[in-house]
């Protein structure tokens, strides 16, 4: 089974009337998840005026939408940042703490049938099949003999949730991708 990582983000779209040039028009405007009802939708808009255009004349209704949103764990740590720990800067941001090993991979150099060993990061799900991800990252004039020496490493990768849904997709449940 893929480690997926999955979030929830709730958008509020709120129903609005809107006078420009001279007309009333019907305009739907995303809102924030605090605007959770019509009071606080108008608010929000007229102290932010640029989320539409023309003059706000009545909020209708306020509307919740619920997305499901995933990424395998290999592309979270492709776009997220390394921190050191959890803090103010990671405060509102979508974090998991990884957890892996470190070990040296002994390979025969095809060049000169010399051995060799270079440092590796292995995931957790290949511990107990060392010599199979040994292979599977060979290089051009390598032949995988082991992966030994490990050692167990933990790292804090944090996103905003802003590119967690740029990078993320939809999800129809905690399982399975939309597309």
């Amino acid at each position: 089974m893929r480690n997926t990582i999955t979030r929830s983000f709730t958008t509020c779209l709120a129903t609005c009337k809107v006078y420009e040039n001279g007309n009333l028009l019907d305009a739907i405007v995303a809102l924030p998840d605090s605007c959770s009802n019509t009071v606080a939708a108008e608010k929000y808009i007229r102290r932010n005026s640029s989320v539409i255009s023309g003059k706000l004349v009545d909020v209708l209704s306020v509307d919740k939408e619920t997305t499901l949103y995933g990424m395998d764990e290999s592309d979270f740590l492709k776009y997220a940042k390394p921190y050191e720990q959890r803090g103010k800067e990671t405060r509102n941001m979508i974090t998991k703490t990884v957890k892996g090993y470190i070990g040296d991979y002994l390979y025969m150099s095809t060049d000169n049938h010399e051995l060799c060993k270079r440092s590796v990061s292995v995931p957790v799900d290949m511990e107990k099949k060392l010599d199979k991800y040994a292979k599977s990252i060979e290089l051009e004039n390598e032949k995988a003999i082991t992966i030994e020496n490990l050692k167990s490493i933990e790292s804090l990768y944090a996103m905003t949730e802003s590119d967690f849904r740029k990078y993320g997709k939809k999800m129809v449940d905690h399982q399975h991708y939309a597309e």
